[in-house]
């Protein structure tokens, strides 16, 4: 919201037995030329740190963007009872 000024924002999310896909989209200014392909910067992790938690998951990350929006669409695989790592307390 504090970047591109949408009107519209809409959200998916998409569930099969196998993955969970999450899809943001907006009608915004879009993302600046360039911009998804910087590193972090400092503490801010940006674009880059978003694909690179996405892939340490196991999942993936695509972001499309023009001038009339974004489109931001996260995938990660889900990973049945049997391989979960247990939580410690």
């Amino acid at each position: 919201m504090k970047h591109a000024i949408p009107h519209i924002v809409e959200v998916n999310l998409a569930y099969v037995p196998s993955s969970l896909t999450v899809r943001v989209a907006d009608d915004g200014t879009g993302i600046p030329p360039g911009a998804l392909e910087t590193t972090a910067v400092g503490e801010h992790l940006g674009i880059a740190g978003m694909r690179d938690r996405a892939h340490r998951a196991g999942g993936t990350l695509e972001i499309a963007s023009a001038s009339g929006g974004t489109t931001i669409s996260l995938s990660l695989p889900i990973r049945s009872t049997e391989d979960q790592v247990p939580l410690s307390g």
